[in-house]
């Protein structure tokens, strides 16, 4: 109960100061190591099954972390992006992309962020998109107490927001919620007459 207030109390203030407060947060995480950045490692066979060619496309990786994430099995063909890591911190979307991939990040993001972000896909078009996305709270907090999720969703919410933003002409190849692990996984694919 004492914990479950804190936490609310640490996010309201972290809420009240704004996004650029959140960034600084995340800035200090990153540079102490608190992400790994491998639970790319998690999804991408179930990647390569969906989308069998995808060792042929261009594929954005949002929220890549500091090891390069996709590019480790992909290769060059895939833009790194974390703007939280130095290397890969250009903003992507001036580039060419088949296909976004992104694993353990939208939780990460506020509304606002994760609302430029689905704007951003949908105006790029690629391919296919493929999202994975924690349901619970974070076993981390930021450097603030606030839980480091900042965005808790249940899956048939995350499911329903993600296929209502990228729209009717991206067709589901995977719509899962697993509830031992807490996540929503969601792969879409653009249809022919696109």
């Amino acid at each position: 109960m004492v914990r479950e207030l804190a936490d609310r109390l640490a996010r309201v203030a972290t809420r009240w100061r704004g996004e650029g407060y959140y960034a600084a947060q995340y800035e200090k995480m990153h540079a102490h190591g608190a992400f790994p950045g491998k639970s790319w490692q998690h999804h991408v066979d179930t990647l390569c099954r969906i989308v069998p060619d995808v060792g042929k496309k261009t594929v954005l990786d949002f929220g890549c972390g500091p090891l390069g994430g996709l590019a480790a099995r992909l290769g060059d063909r895939v833009i790194s992006y974390d703007p939280f890591v130095e290397k890969y911190s250009i903003p992507p979307w001036d580039k060419r992309f088949d296909g976004v991939f992104s694993s353990d990040v939208l939780e990460h993001m506020t509304s606002r962020q994760i609302e430029e972000f689905l704007t951003r896909v949908a105006q790029a078009g690629p391919e296919f998109v493929f999202l994975n996305i924690s349901t619970r709270p974070a076993y981390k907090n930021l450097p603030n107490g606030a839980n480091a999720h900042l965005t808790v969703k249940p899956g048939s919410w995350w499911l329903r927001y993600l296929g209502n933003k990228l729209g009717s002409h991206y067709q589901p190849l995977l719509a899962q919620i697993d509830l031992l692990s807490s996540e929503v996984t969601l792969c879409v694919r653009r249809g022919a007459a696109d």
